[in-house]
């Protein structure tokens, strides 16, 4: 669970009318083990067709088909990419493992800035809240896509993948993203996430997570908090 870690919060910036005229994403890239060159995404809740134009987003390498608004083209929701390569953001000496390892020493977090402006301004609640349907893209291959526990996939994933390997995903069940157990391929919090350091699984770090997660998120609800006998502070970064 440090694959790709990310703080963010996101803006909705309204007319004077008190519509939202356009949506800011404020990212900030904290770190990524291991070697692959990821991208972040969000599919949001409303039309491609009702945004005319993305700005900030960093697009440095050629898997992905990008229509000229900024928009991932051949989606019908709007797919905002924040970024398509971690690696282009922050450079690595070593090529892989930024801010995983303490012996590998501090890299300076990127901030990231991306902005979607509508074609009509619309209700707030149009716009959808956090944490939309966010998901990174594994290694450049499009059709990998990461997301969080029972949210679907885009358009653009290799469904074939579902339910190979750990996988128990089921799209006739509404089931995504999950093990046999329910343990999730990514996860979401309210707070600034203290993630494991390299090659510590997430279980051992945080000692109540497994139980959290294997119920379905009904114990153990509060895993991540600093709480005596939650955590193994030797293998959290």
């Amino acid at each position: 669970m440090n694959d790709v870690v990310i703080d963010y919060n996101i803006v909705y910036l309204k007319n004077a009318a008190n519509h939202v005229s356009k949506m800011r994403f404020n990212l900030t890239l904290r770190a990524f083990g291991g070697g692959y060159r990821n991208g972040f995404a969000f599919e949001m809740p409303f039309p491609a067709s009702d945004v005319s134009l993305v700005t900030g987003n960093s697009i440095t390498e050629n898997y992905l088909n990008m229509s000229a608004n900024g928009l991932e083209s051949g989606q019908f929701n709007a797919v905002i990419v924040a970024f398509d390569n971690s690696f282009s953001l922050m450079y690595s000496p070593g090529g892989g493992f930024i801010n995983t390892e303490v012996s590998g020493g501090w890299i300076n977090e990127t901030e990231i800035t991306v902005e979607a402006v509508f074609v009509t301004p619309k209700n707030e609640a149009a716009c959808g809240t956090a944490p939309f349907n966010l998901f990174i893209i594994a290694n450049q291959q499009r059709g990998y896509e990461v997301h969080l526990p029972d949210y679907a996939s885009t358009a653009m994933a290799a469904m074939s993948l579902f339910g190979t390997g750990d996988d128990d995903s089921n799209a006739g069940q509404g089931r995504f993203y999950k093990s046999e157990n329910n343990l999730p391929w990514a996860i979401h919090l309210p707070s600034t996430f203290f993630y494991p350091v390299e090659r510590e699984p997430i279980n051992q770090a945080y000692l109540k997570f497994g139980e959290w997660a294997e119920s379905g998120g009904t114990s153990y609800s509060n895993w991540f908090e600093p709480i005596s006998g939650y955590r193994d502070n030797s293998k959290i970064y």
